[in-house]
C-alpha cells in the first residue's frame, strides 16, 4: 500500500522582519526540499532557517537591487518540530517548501492521538497465537 505524500509550502513570507514558525503534525514528518528567495530595494537581505532552534541554512542575498535565487536540500523534520524563517530585513520574501509524509514512528511518539497499543512482554507481534517455529522447516 503507497504510503500519502503531500506538496507543501511550510512557510512563505514576505517583510517585515521577525520570526515565522511551522511546526511537524504528530504522524507526519516533513522533508524540506526547496528554500527560494527575491528581494527588492533592500540593503539587509539576511535570513536564516532553523531547525528546533539551529540554523541549517543561512542567506545573504547580494547583487543587484532586485534579485532572486534559491537551494534544493533534503533536511527532514520529525512530528512535534519547529521549522523557523528568521528575516532580518525588509522586502525579502522566503518561501520553504517540500514533502509531508505519513510517519508511522513519528507518531508513536503522541500514542494518545492513535488507536494504537503497545505489546506486551511476551506477546505475540502477528497475533496469531502460534506456537514455536520450526527453522529447520519441519
Amino acid at each position: 500500500m503507497a504510503k500519502p505524500v503531500w506538496s507543501v509550502r511550510f512557510i512563505h513570507q514576505r517583510s517585515p522582519a521577525g520570526t515565522y514558525s511551522y511546526t511537524v503534525p504528530i504522524g507526519k514528518r516533513a522533508v524540506i526540499r526547496s528554500i527560494t528567495f527575491a528581494w527588492v530595494n533592500s540593503e539587509t537581505r539576511e535570513f536564516f532557517v532553523r531547525r528546533n532552534g539551529v540554523v541549517f541554512y543561512a542567506g545573504k542575498p547580494t547583487g543587484s537591487t532586485y534579485g532572486g535565487g534559491g537551494t534544493e536540500l533534503r533536511q527532514v523534520l520529525t512530528a512535534g518540530e519547529l521549522l523557523e524563517l528568521v528575516l532580518q530585513g525588509a522586502d525579502t520574501g522566503v518561501m520553504i517548501s517540500g514533502y509531508l509524509l505519513d510517519d508511522l514512528a513519528g507518531a508513536l511518539r503522541g500514542r494518545e492521538h492513535l488507536d494504537y497499543a503497545p505489546l506486551e512482554e511476551g506477546e505475540d507481534p502477528a497475533g496469531s497465537g502460534g506456537g514455536d517455529l520450526d527453522v529447520a522447516g519441519r
